[in-house]
């Protein structure tokens, strides 16, 4: 009978040692895929932020360019207003010599016909004017009305001729200085050019850079999501069977009621894209306080990526809780609290905009509202 008794205390301890082993490797297998989620986790995170960085950097060079085509526009607007008004300078300077043109072809005709005139009938005419003068006075006085004549057409020549050549001049100034304009605004057109076909280059490698974004941030959310599911799946195989604690919660973090950002989803505050939010932000100052919502044991002690550092207990009929974003952590893993005990000190580690206390209730590992079990 001793011996019966024996064999079966033989076989009970070996299927427990073999049951604990093959729970430790269970558990051994989880902590090792979390940490290889981890890292992957931490890898497409880097190349997201570098997609993001690019992003930014493409953004502020179109910005620039999109200034500079502007300043561009608005210069070659600014070049054909000037170019506008020196063409009509032009035009009417053109015009202007054609009308001095004009003139002093029919000064030089009236001129000539009188030199021929006087060339032709010669001593003929200067005899006329002696013989229809009644005197010497008389002939006199027409000789040097004859030569007055002749003098002031003369003096008239001049000063047509010399007004041509100011407008010539002028004109040939008019010309070069619209050629100077022409020659800025064609520059000016160019550049804007070049400048219209860098925003387009731009513009798709933005557009490729947040293809490439999406997929790494979508890659992030996987792998959040994973991390998220390893936590839970290693929270419920350290719970144990016994019910720690029962009736409502405590406030988590004394004095400091307000809520900045309740359970659900929301505009996330650094990703600025929706997302769940699975508990409730506290926002307190640095280093406040963080106590245990209700007795339990500490089943997780470490660091997540969007958590930072995070405290989870165990309290029972699979109810768990999460303080996330901590700066300091008291306790470690096994460990039994007690409501109200301090467990750590409000930090701002993870994603987060600023100090506080992220907190989540989980029913079987899955978030519920906490208000459902605050006081």
């Amino acid at each position: 009978m001793r011996r019966s008794w024996l064999a079966v205390w033989l076989i009970l301890v070996l299927l427990l040692a073999l049951g604990g082993g093959m729970y430790g490797s269970a558990y051994a297998n989880l902590e090792q895929r979390l940490e290889q989620t981890r890292r992957q986790l931490e890898a497409a995170q880097e190349r997201a932020d570098s997609a993001r960085d690019e992003i930014r950097s493409i953004t502020q060079e179109i910005a620039a360019i999109n200034s500079s085509i502007q300043a561009r526009l608005a210069r070659i607007e600014e070049l054909t207003a000037v170019l506008e008004e020196v063409t009509n300078r032009l035009r009417k300077a053109e015009a202007e010599l054609a009308d001095a043109e004009a003139r002093l072809e029919e000064m030089n005709a009236l001129f000539a016909a009188r030199v021929r005139s006087i060339y032709v009938n010669g001593n003929v005419s200067y005899l006329e004017v002696l013989f229809g003068a009644r005197s010497f006075g008389d002939f006199v006085a027409r000789t040097e009305f004859l030569k007055e004549i002749l003098a002031r057409d003369r003096e008239l020549i001049k000063e047509i001729e010399a007004e041509r050549e100011s407008i010539e001049r002028q004109k040939q100034a008019i010309a070069e200085r619209r050629r100077e304009v022409e020659a800025l605004r064609y520059e000016q057109e160019n550049a804007y050019r070049a400048l219209v076909r860098t925003q387009q280059e731009k513009e798709s490698l933005l557009v490729v850079a947040r293809g490439s974004l999406n997929r790494f941030q979508a890659e992030v959310d996987r792998l959040e999501r994973e991390e998220q599911e390893l936590l839970r799946q290693i929270a419920r195989q350290r719970a144990g069977n016994d019910v720690l604690h029962t009736g409502r919660f405590a406030w988590p973090v004394p004095n400091y009621a307000y809520v900045s950002s309740g359970f659900g989803w929301r505009i996330h505050p650094i990703l600025r894209v929706q997302r769940f939010h699975s508990g409730i932000d506290i926002p307190a100052p640095h280093g406040v306080p963080v106590k245990a919502a209700g007795t339990g044991r500490v089943v997780y002690v470490g660091t997540f990526r969007g958590y930072g550092h995070t405290v989870v207990l165990d309290h029972g009929g699979g109810v768990t809780t999460l303080y996330a974003h901590l700066s300091t952590m008291y306790v470690r893993e096994g460990q039994v609290v007690v409501q109200g005990e301090t467990i750590a000190r409000i930090g701002s580690t993870g994603l987060s905009t600023g100090p506080h206390l992220h907190f989540e209730v989980r029913e079987h590992g899955n978030a519920v509202s906490p208000w459902n079990y605050l006081r």
